[in-house]
């Protein structure tokens, strides 16, 4: 507010003896005159200078809140200490301006930022003394860490402390692009690529929590990388149904004909196959179609054996006390909208060898929409020491989740399309493993399995 300049009151007194002197009236009010236009300009003069201190007043909370914000990069500062760097950037910059040592101060640690609010006056300097202009101050801001980035992860590697979890040898060549990798394994040779392989993301993050031992791995691991934790731990398979198929070996040598229901009915009670399906690990036993084989949904007891061209009808199948074992050169293999369910002793998924396989997860809704393999965690599961992926062109999309195992993947290129792998151990020996993350996945466990990022860069928020 500008306030009134009290004129001096031997001026009006003045102009009174002067008045009547016509010859002195001209000169008196060119001397009022110039007198008003001199008090004018120092006064738009003054109104000048406490704009300018205004400006520079939110510029100075500006760079304070963001030297305050940028401790907290360090992962260790606290409020106190982000306190006490602005009050000293703010009293250091305060010459020639209000001052700022009233400001108010609220760091925040949990969401690293910090707000600075001031309210007072800026002072006309230029006729300090004699105009006095004032001008109302209130300014404000806040500056925290750069803003917050979701990522869908591809990989998540569970074993907590072993060495060598995530390690690609022989030529193996693993490709992911806009996802994350995260390594929750805290030791110091977690990580590791060998024998002329290599990890690489493209717009996406390595997060892990031990480190890289050596190997061509792109990018560099995060600065700063917690655990993320798993998010399908408390998921495990209901109790074993009846079983629809026990010991069941779908080859193109055995004999069907005491096949009557491919749909399940016929039970165990089916023929025995006379060819290469027979024998253990989940080999041997009836079988369901003649070739080319098309499997339903349903329980399988004792495992499951494919050693020829197969197509399994949508649904969920559970497949138990033996692995899911697919085991021909020349078999193509179709599963989509198809989830295994793996349980009991020797649940694994063992590709030794095939032509081209597809898989897709049945999408129906409950527990396990959006996975295509599911090794239940239970205590009556006890699995194979790893599941094996051979010499197969394989394309996938859904979850993949083999917690307690180490999945090894050899030979062959394997392509993974809005999905994602959940495993002990990933060990690609040779070939190709191409990821393709996707945001805003349509496959339900796929999109719970996201990690967010945040820059570690200060960045004014308001």
């Amino acid at each position: 507010m500008i306030r009134r300049i009290a004129i001096l009151s031997g001026l009006a007194s003045m102009q009174d003896r002067l008045g009547a002197d016509r010859r002195g009236s001209i000169a008196v009010w060119f001397a009022v005159g110039m007198l008003s236009l001199a008090t004018l300009t120092l006064g738009l003069m003054d109104l000048s200078s406490a704009v300018s201190q205004r400006s520079k007043v939110q510029d100075i909370l500006d760079a304070a809140a963001l030297a305050g914000a940028g401790l907290y990069s360090a992962g260790s500062a606290t409020d106190a200490a982000v306190t006490s760097r602005v009050r000293t950037f703010l009293s250091r910059s305060s010459t020639g301006l209000p001052d700022l040592a009233g400001a108010t101060v609220t760091p925040n640690g949990s969401e690293k930022t910090v707000t600075i609010a001031y309210s007072g006056q800026a002072v006309g300097l230029v006729a300090a003394g004699l105009i006095n202009y004032a001008m109302p101050v209130r300014a404000h801001s806040k500056a925290g860490l750069g803003g917050a980035q979701p990522y869908p992860v591809c990989v998540l590697i569970t074993e907590p402390v072993d060495n060598h979890t995530l390690r690609v040898s022989n030529n193996s060549k693993m490709t992911l692009r806009h996802c994350v990798v995260q390594v929750n394994t805290a030791h110091w040779d977690a990580v590791e690529a060998h024998d002329n392989s290599y990890i690489h993301i493209v717009d996406g993050k390595n997060c892990f929590v031990g480190n890289i031992h050596f190997g061509e791995v792109e990018p560099h691991k995060e600065d700063r990388c917690d655990l993320l934790p798993d998010p399908f731990e408390a998921l495990s398979s209901p109790p074993t149904a009846l079983c629809d198929f026990t010991n069941l070996g779908i080859d193109s040598s055995a004999d069907y004909s005491a096949i009557a229901d491919p749909g399940g009915k016929a039970g165990g009670k089916a023929a025995k196959g006379k060819g290469k399906g027979g024998g253990g690990g989940g080999g041997g036993g009836g079988a369901v179609s003649v070739a080319p084989a098309n499997l339903n949904p349903g329980t399988y007891c004792g495992g499951l054996r494919v050693t020829q061209t197969t197509t399994f009808a949508p649904g969920v199948y559970r497949i138990t006390g033996g692995p899911l074992v697919i085991d021909n050169a020349n078999a193509d293999i179709t599963a989509n909208g198809v989830t295994f369910l793996l349980s009991g002793d020797d649940a694994g998924v063992v590709i030794a060898a095939a032509r081209n396989l597809q898989f897709s997860p049945d999408l129906s809704g409950g527990p396990f929409s959006g996975f295509v393999f599911f090794l239940d965690q239970g205590a009556t599961t006890n699995p194979l020491p790893s599941s094996s992926w051979s010499g197969t062109t394989m394309t996938l999309s859904g979850m993949i989740y083999m917690k307690s195992q180490q999945l090894l993947i050899s030979k062959g290129d394997v392509t993974i399309t809005d999905g994602a792998i959940v495993a002990g151990y990933l060990l690609p020996q040779g070939g190709n493993l191409d990821f393709t993350g996707k945001l805003n996945s349509t496959t339900p466990a796929v999109g719970s399995l996201e990690k967010t990022f945040t820059s570690l860069t200060p960045v004014l928020m308001e």
